[in-house]
């Protein structure tokens, strides 16, 4: 019995403890059921138009497609191609080369350039402004020395260029020089052999600098002058002086050798010195009458020059002003003139024919000293004095007439003029010479052989006889 009882009762464990498993087992799969439902979220409980792949892939590209491509492509091109071009003309102001020693200048806002610093191009361009302060001046010494240099652009703002600012600057070849500029200092351009282009943008801006030695004109070596418009540069050839310019300044196209030809305005009064020296390819000018001064050696070596028509307002012709044209054929002279200067037509070797006007007073030393195509001359009754070797060599020369105002004849005038044949005196009277200038004695000539036409050419042309002299004509009672 009590072993039964047992039976019953251990029975009854086995199947409580089996109860109690299955209720943690199902405890177990509730729990899990609960944490998988709490971790995996349902589709209607999340937000699925802002997470799902679907809604993301057609959002971003549209909004990468409309936005970013179109501004980078309608926008930046644009803006680019219409500043680029203007940001690198030389006319803008914030563009000067970088590490460029300056002063400041007293007025606080403008300044000098001193010194090329620390720059180390050999293209500079000088602009119109450096750190805010507008730039003036190119100070002396700036860039003396500075082998390395090749070009040089100024803008517009600079109006002065100091002595030997670019002095020794051996290897330049191309220089830009804006419109403000007045003046360029002594030696400014000295010893840039290698000079040959010069750019301007306004020519009459250029025939008003002022220059304090004829090495401050870069023209001293370079060649060839442009004209800049629209930053396109066109070489100069006929040159047109405009209306507004009265004066042609000083070494203004010295030795610009590709003008052929010039037109100068009746605003021009002044041509100045040595302003058309060494224009070798020059063929003609005329001078209007608005002119009434005409410098110094101004078409001096214009070796290409064939005719000279001159202005009826010009009274003096000035030392050396058509000296060695030796192309030069015909100078038409106007009746204004009263001096013909020294060396004015010196070694014009072709010049046939010329007409001395009677308004002329004076011929100057070796006023037409070997002009070997001459063959006669004619020198009016107005005139008083004949300098120097005036007509000394001048081989062609057969026939000479001197008027009766004519009180002196420097030595050597007519000497070496070997063909001269005839020598008229109109005066005849009255005539004496001597080896000294101041002399106030010497050999008397009688009227009865300087009526001689043969004798008076012999004495006239050869040192042999009276040649070296100075011939003096004392007034007869």
């Amino acid at each position: 019995m009590k072993k039964i009882l047992c039976m019953l009762m251990l029975a009854l464990a086995v199947v409580g403890v089996l109860s109690s498993c299955n209720a943690q087992n199902s405890l177990q799969e509730t729990t899990t059921a609960i944490t998988d439902e709490t971790t995996v979220p349902s589709p209607e409980i999340t937000t699925p138009k802002e997470t799902t792949p679907e809604e993301t892939t057609v959002t971003t590209p549209e909004e990468t497609t409309v936005t970013t491509p179109e501004e980078t492509t309608v926008t930046t091109p644009e803006e680019t191609t219409a500043t680029t071009p203007e940001e690198t003309t030389p006319e803008e102001p914030n563009l000067t080369t970088p590490g460029l020693y300056y002063d400041v200048n007293e007025d606080g806002v403008t300044c000098t350039i001193t010194d090329r610093g620390m720059c180390n191009e050999s293209d500079i361009y000088i602009g119109e402004t450096i750190d805010g302060y507008k730039i003036t001046a190119i100070g002396p010494y700036a860039f003396q020395h500075y082998n390395k240099l090749k070009s040089v652009t100024i803008s517009n703002s600079v109006t002065t260029i100091g002595e030997y600012a670019f002095a020794h600057c051996y290897n330049l070849e191309d220089i830009t020089i804006g419109n403000s500029v007045a003046t360029i200092g002594n030696r400014a351009f000295y010893r840039c052999d290698d000079l040959k282009n010069v750019h301007i943008r306004d020519v009459a801006a250029w025939c008003n600098i002022v220059y304090e030695d004829i090495t401050s004109n870069p023209f001293y070596y370079a060649r060839h002058l442009y004209f800049v418009e629209n930053e396109t540069s066109t070489l100069i050839t006929d040159l047109v002086i405009p209306n507004s310019v009265t004066t042609i300044g000083k070494y203004a196209f010295f030795n610009c050798s590709d003008i052929t030809s010039v037109t100068i305005p009746n605003s021009v009064t002044t041509i100045g010195d040595r302003a058309f020296e060494y224009c070798t390819s020059l063929t003609s000018v005329t001078i209007p009458d608005s002119v009434t001064t005409l410098g110094e050696y101004a078409f001096h070596y214009c070796s290409s020059l064939t005719s000279v028509t001159i202005s009826n307002s010009i009274t003096t012709i000035c030392e050396d002003t058509f000296a060695d044209c030796t192309s030069l054929t015909s100078v038409t002279l106007p009746d204004s003139l009263t001096t013909i200067g020294d060396d004015a037509f010196f070694y014009c070797v072709n010049l046939t024919d010329v007409t001395i006007p009677d308004s002329l007073i004076t011929i100057g030393d070796r006023a037409f000293y070997s002009c070997k195509g001459l063959t006669s001359i004619t020198i009016p009754d107005s005139v008083t004095t004949i300098g120097k070797s005036a007509f000394l060599l001048c081989t062609g020369l057969t026939s000479v007439t001197i008027g009766k105002s004519v009180t002196f004849i420097g030595n050597f005038a007519f000497d070496i003029c070997e063909n001269l044949t005839s020598v008229i005196f109109v005066e005849p009277n009255g005539w004496w010479s001597a080896y000294m200038e101041n002399a106030t004695s010497g050999t008397e000539f009688s009227a009865a052989v300087l009526s001689d036409p043969a004798t008076a050419a012999k004495y006239l042309k050869s040192s042999t006889y009276y040649g070296n002299h100075y011939w003096h004509r004392t007034e007869q009672e």
